[in-house]
């Protein structure tokens, strides 16, 4: 499994690629693919250690296709190896558009975007039912600093409890078409 991994993530690195990614986080932004175009967001690799049980997290995988002008479908899950289990962990597919065109777009403005969707259900033991999510999106800038703020909700797959979700990214350029960026957010 880890080796067909490897190999995917390998291929997608040599791919010929118009442009290279800094995500996924737990945020978003107000964009979208353009129609019939594909983006993929590789997620990092962790290694928890919990007394005497070690727990590998392969990155998060994100697929964005877009459908229309302004609207793309997004797939999304992780893998998580512990135990000798492997486990593929919060897989999502929800529909993205942008409402309002803003600075992402080259518009001198605000620009808002809405995502929402299915939790599919997990193969964690307890994580097998489905929920749903929903954000509200607003990208902007203000001189040379980029924002991108996310409000929403949903239904919790495990327990159909309802939850709210934020989160908050900073981004300032370094040199052209690279920028730092920090983020944060949270689930309650």
């Amino acid at each position: 499994m880890c080796t067909a991994l490897g190999a995917l993530a390998l291929g997608l690195l040599l791919c010929p690629l118009d442009a290279w990614g800094y995500r996924p986080f737990v945020s978003t932004d107000a964009a979208v693919a353009d129609p019939q175009e594909m983006e993929s967001e590789l997620g990092y690799f962790s290694l928890e250690r919990n007394k005497d049980d070690n727990t590998f997290r392969i990155p998060s995988l994100v697929l964005n296709y877009g459908v229309l002008e302004n609207w793309e479908v997004v797939g999304e899950f992780k893998l998580e190896e512990g135990g000798h289990d492997v486990n593929i962990v919060d897989p999502g597919l929800s529909l993205k558009g942008v409402l309002r065109e803003g600075v992402l777009q080259g518009k001198d403005r605000l620009g808002i975007a809405l995502e929402a969707g299915l939790l599919l259900p997990s193969s964690v033991r307890g994580e097998r039912g489905v929920g749903f999510e929903g954000v509200g999106i607003v990208s902007g800038r203000l001189a040379w600093f980029t924002y991108h703020v996310n409000v929403g909700g949903g239904v919790q797959r495990t327990d159909a409890k309802p939850f709210g979700v934020w989160g908050v990214i900073g981004e300032v350029p370094v040199v052209p078409d690279v920028r730092l960026v920090r983020a944060r957010g949270a689930c309650k």
